[in-house]
């Protein structure tokens, strides 16, 4: 899964009104170049989303000036926000067609990329770089699930009428964790991407060995959603057994 960029929001406020006379035609400055920050190294995994306001001096040649942090949810967000902040290039604001300057304040939304939200949620590592290539399921052999997982309902889907046997594919760890999983079959819904890669995530498996030497493995779920009757709670059904239940583990 590719993670999720950092997304700025690009509509201006400005902060200081423009000073001459009234009945003067006005247009605000318009941004022509603007690079969005990146997600902070330092928040890495944490799952964390943020808002910064930054107040700069928008020159009658398009250029900024003078940027000042007025606002951020964490000094991080800050950081690389201001880091791009003088890269930002506009189509000046006019006074009766001619440029002025004026003070814009431009705010940057932060968003953590899914991977790493995934990461925060399961407080590991579960999409990471794999240090050797993964052995497939006809190299090893079958895999040996430990328990089931119980895929959840979304409430948000609730009378929707929407049901699905979804294949989700991921890699074993030596310590027979999950990693990287992703879906082979397209997620009849949005809202069920989530849910699907949290349970996929909680399935565990005996350490897997070949010829004595730990390995990583390919594996493949099949989870199956579908909206409880009343009072039997949000909770999908496994269906099948082996390796293709819903949470019964990886398929060899």
């Amino acid at each position: 899964m590719k993670p999720h960029a950092v997304w700025s929001v690009l509509s201006l406020t400005a902060a200081v009104l423009f000073a001459p006379a009234a009945f003067a035609e006005k247009t605000p400055p318009k941004p022509l170049t603007f690079p969005s920050p990146k997600y902070p190294a330092a928040l890495t995994d944490s799952g964390r989303n943020g808002d910064v306001a930054i107040d700069v001096l928008v020159k009658a040649d398009g250029s900024v000036a003078e940027p000042v942090l007025k606002a951020a949810d964490d000094p991080a967000f800050g950081v690389e926000a201001m880091a791009v902040i003088d890269q930002w290039k506009f189509q000046p604001a006019t006074v009766d067609g001619a440029p002025v300057e004026i003070h814009v304040e431009i705010p940057f939304k932060f968003r953590a990329p899914f991977d790493q939200k995934i990461n925060a949620m399961a407080k590991r590592k579960v999409y990471m770089v794999l240090p050797e290539p993964a052995m497939t399921a006809k190299e090893y052999g079958k895999l040996k699930p430990k328990g089931t997982v119980r895929p959840a309902y979304p409430p948000s889907l609730a009378k929707s009428g929407i049901k699905q046997d979804l294949k989700v594919n991921f890699v074993v760890t030596p310590e027979g964790n999950v990693v990287n999983p992703q879906f082979e079959t397209e997620p009849a819904s949005p809202h069920l991407i989530l849910p699907a890669i949290a349970a996929a995530s909680q399935l565990t498996f005996e350490p897997p060995k070949k010829k004595g030497k730990a390995v990583y493995v390919e594996g493949t779920t099949t989870l199956h959603f579908e909206e409880p009757p009343p009072g039997e709670g949000r909770g999908g059904r496994g269906k099948g057994k082996g390796g293709r239940g819903g949470g019964d583990g990886g398929e060899p």
